[in-house]
């Protein structure tokens, strides 16, 4: 009997497959175009070079799509190997928060963190679980209009006999996603962007349950989105709240 995993992997390579055909294609032709603006036999005009310059751009743009689009699906695909140590959650979203502002700034949107006053000490792969909170903001980030904000809140939650847990939520103001786009939110390649690779949430999602933790999601059209993870707290952690 064929194994759930391999199944899945399977789904996710023809996934990958299709969504690789449009930039591939548009990666060839604009090499094959630029190579006659290069031949021996054109003139090197300042409108050829311009045209050029263009190609090169939109190849080099379409090359860097395709290699976010296999970074993200080898993480979705191979076992999640993890290098722990215990970490302040704070100190991880303000690291975070801090190489992401330039990119919200020019788009003018207001990105803010909400540390929590104690430490939240959790067990985590730092560089793993920062590409995992990454993702949300980006995501945050593309549906968010111009003047809007992405807010990050940290806060402990006890959940009784789950024990204590760190949440973190990401909430953005845009415009929200119907029942049926929220259904299929954290589906590899179901993405409602027209560059999305649709990858970004659902390795998002495998990242924190290899942590351990759980993601989940509330929306509502015209009413913004709410990405809340929650991570066990460390023993240190909870022998400190007591």
């Amino acid at each position: 009997m064929v194994d759930d995993r391999v199944i899945e992997i399977s789904m996710i390579a023809g996934g990958l497959a299709h969504e690789i055909r449009n930039p591939l294609s548009t990666l060839l032709l604009n090499l094959k175009l630029l190579e006659e603006d290069l031949s021996e036999d054109a003139a090197p005009s300042a409108d050829t070079l311009r045209r050029a310059r263009q190609r090169i751009a939109m190849t080099r743009g379409e090359a860097e799509r395709l290699q976010r689009m296999l970074d993200e699906f080898l993480l979705l695909v191979k076992p999640v190997t993890l290098k722990r140590t215990v970490a302040d959650l704070n100190g991880i979203v303000s690291r975070l928060v801090e190489f992401y502002a330039p990119e919200t700034d020019r788009d003018d949107i207001r990105l803010v963190a909400y540390e929590h006053p104690q430490p939240l000490l959790v067990s985590v792969d730092s560089a793993i679980f920062r590409q995992a909170l990454l993702n949300l903001l980006i995501n945050a980030r593309q549906a968010t209009p111009k003047g809007g904000e992405i807010s990050i809140h940290l806060a402990v939650e006890e959940l009784g006999r789950d024990g204590t847990w760190a949440t973190v939520e990401v909430s953005d103001d845009g415009e929200g996603m119907s029942e049926d786009v929220l259904s299929k939110a954290m589906q590899a390649f179901y993405s409602t962007k027209p560059s999305g690779s649709g990858l970004g949430l659902s390795t998002t999602s495998r990242i924190v349950a290899a942590h351990g933790g759980t993601i989940a999601v509330k929306s509502k059209s015209g009413s913004g989105t709410t990405f809340t993870i929650r991570l066990p707290l460390v023993a240190e952690k909870l022998g400190a709240m007591g």
